[in-house]
């Protein structure tokens, strides 16, 4: 008996060896992919088909391995969302959410980046570098409703619906209407809104006349500008705000700039000058001073000024340096 099964076993190393599959066998697993879209190993265990063929099938070419643990046929067709497919396929328990979800629905343009799936509570999942996933949390009910089936590629894909997806957006979030029977859109608030297309409209609490407050809401690009300067021109960055000192300096440092930001605007406008302001930074940050010791002696030289850089020091009354002095 024993010397049966070693022959029998050395019979099978050969016919391995050879390349000799069982044909029935092979035929049934591709069949298996064919139906599935895509393959995983363990979906083979059902079947009672040992995994090894996954691996002689795509030696022969008849099985293609796209990802870890993923197996397709070599002519299958790929969607555009092919990477959903995967990431379903790789995390069974996952539902597509978020912004994956309204790409899925076609309701953004937007492409992300990454696949928003959102996960049961503390459930594990395995750790997956491609595709790139972005896992929520979610329970009780919040994780249970809203879920939609489809097919993508033959792979069963859980989707959350428009409208529950469209919630944790805040640009569609104002456009619905949650009640106890479920979410639907609100055509009311869709019609008032309608009022306002081709319109630019500001609303505030201010006293001012519509073209100071239109004016003032145009000149808040200054202040960005301020802060890219503070950290570029000044390199204050990177910035770490701890206390409440720190954050009350950083104001205040940029208010400082805008308000004497503006003062140069001013003046250089009673002048005549008309100067754009990035030429003004590079003019004024190429003006440079040197020091050189000869002989017992100490000298400072400037360097030229060059484009708006004089007519920015008249413009505040300043003197500039000059060219050679001796300290």
């Amino acid at each position: 008996m024993l010397r049966y099964l070693e022959t029998s076993w050395q019979i099978y190393r050969i016919c391995n060896n050879l390349g000799v599959t069982d044909k029935n066998t092979a035929q049934q697993a591709l069949e298996i992919v064919k139906k599935r879209g895509m393959l995983r190993p363990r979906d083979l265990d059902r079947y009672g088909i040992p995994r090894v063929y996954l691996t002689r099938l795509c030696e022969r070419g008849l099985l293609q391995r796209v990802n870890r643990g993923l197996y397709v046929l070599p002519d299958a067709e790929q969607t555009e969302h092919h990477t959903l497919a995967e990431a379903c396929k790789r995390i069974p328990s996952g539902i597509l959410c978020l912004l994956s979800a309204l790409r899925f629905h076609q309701i953004t343009t937007q492409a992300p980046f990454e696949i928003w799936m959102a996960l049961k509570g503390t459930t594990w999942h395995p750790k997956i570098d491609r595709p790139k996933i972005r896992f929520v949390r979610f329970s009780g009910p919040a994780f249970e409703t809203g879920i939609e089936q489809h097919k993508i590629e033959g792979v069963s894909v859980k989707v959350y619906n428009p409208p529950k997806n469209m919630i944790g957006n805040k640009g569609y979030r104002k456009y619905l209407k949650v009640t106890r029977g479920g979410i639907n859109v609100d055509q009311d608030k869709i019609a008032q809104e309608a009022r306002f297309d081709g319109k630019w409209v500001l609303k505030t609490n201010a006293d001012l006349p519509a073209e100071k407050v239109a004016l003032k809401y145009k000149e808040l690009w200054q202040v960005e500008h301020v802060f890219r300067d503070l950290k570029s021109i000044l390199e204050t960055r990177p910035i770490y705000h701890k206390c409440d000192e720190t954050i009350r300096g950083h104001v205040f440092c940029s208010f400082l700039a805008l308000v004497l930001r503006k003062e140069l605007d001013r003046r250089l406008d009673m002048a005549g000058h008309c100067f754009e302001w990035a030429d003004v930074k590079q003019d004024l940050k190429a003006l440079q001073k040197t020091t050189i010791e000869d002989n017992a002696k100490v000298l400072s030289v400037r360097s030229q000024c060059l484009g708006a850089c004089s007519k920015v020091f008249q413009a505040v009354g300043v003197a500039i340096p000059p060219t050679i002095r001796e300290l």
